[in-house]
């Protein structure tokens, strides 16, 4: 990340200020707020999302574009939350007498079978490492929770989002990391760090159920990545980490 400027106190953890790392932590508290307050399915094409990490939760085969059908859980979840009409989703308002009861609030399971049913998910459009990322993630929190089996849809629905939010964790860090690179003095250094606590779109998708929340992780370390290339880093090394992350880049959003 490159030697850091005079002036600079004695670093807290991995080379960056404390300061930095309060940013990251404020900008998890964003969005876990956000994650928890907002209802189901209030964000762009999120049970779209849903359908395909869910799909990948047990299942290691992606749908080709032309094939992919939103399950009959899903469907059934946004009949259950009135944002299906019968011909797609309702984006209109939501009201909160209009919700159902917490007990009343069925599982997964209770709302059919996870195969494929009739309705298009035209979201596989996109690649699929999201939806493999969040999946098994998914997978692998329901194996280690007791009782994660008795879980709402609403609350695996929650587990996603904040699976999401956790790889927008680190850019305010690798933000900080970039600048300091680039040999902006400290001020803008934490500047650059406080930037995406300031972008509510950021806070938005990162706490929502979109791979936009892995690309925009990506982005950031080939952002640090590239300064080092621009400050004179040749290394082999450094070009095999640029490709990689923009390979990885590639299977979020390439298509």
């Amino acid at each position: 990340m490159g030697a850091a400027p005079t002036g600079w106190r004695r670093p807290a953890l991995l080379g960056l200020p404390r300061l930095a790392w309060l940013a990251a932590l404020a900008l998890l508290a964003m969005q876990v707020v956000y994650a928890l307050v907002v209802p189901a399915y209030r964000n762009p094409d999120e049970h779209n999302h849903v359908d395909l990490a869910l799909r990948l939760r047990h299942d290691n085969r992606y749908p080709d574009y032309d094939e992919a059908r939103l399950s009959q859980q899903v469907v059934v979840s946004l009949v259950i939350t009135a944002r299906w009409t019968g011909i797609g989703p309702d984006f209109g308002r939501a009201e909160v007498e209009n919700a159902v009861p917490r007990a009343a609030r069925p599982t997964l399971g209770e709302l059919g079978s996870p195969a494929p049913g009739v309705d298009r998910n035209q979201v596989a459009n996109h690649p699929f490492l999201f939806y493999l990322l969040t999946g098994k993630g998914l997978a692998v929190v329901s194996s280690l929770w007791p009782g994660a089996d008795g879980w709402h849809y609403d609350q695996t629905l929650v587990v996603l989002r904040l699976l999401g939010a956790a790889l927008v964790v680190p850019v305010p860090l690798l933000a900080f990391a970039a600048a300091r690179r680039l040999g902006a003095p400290p001020a803008v250094c934490l500047a650059a760090a406080l930037v995406p606590l300031a972008n509510p779109q950021l806070v938005r998708q990162g706490a929502s159920v979109n791979n936009d929340s892995l690309l925009i992780l990506l982005a950031a370390a080939l952002t640090l990545l590239l300064a080092r290339v621009w400050t004179g880093d040749r290394s082999l090394a450094t070009a095999a980490k640029v490709g990689v992350v923009l390979g990885l880049a590639l299977l979020t959003k390439g298509f």
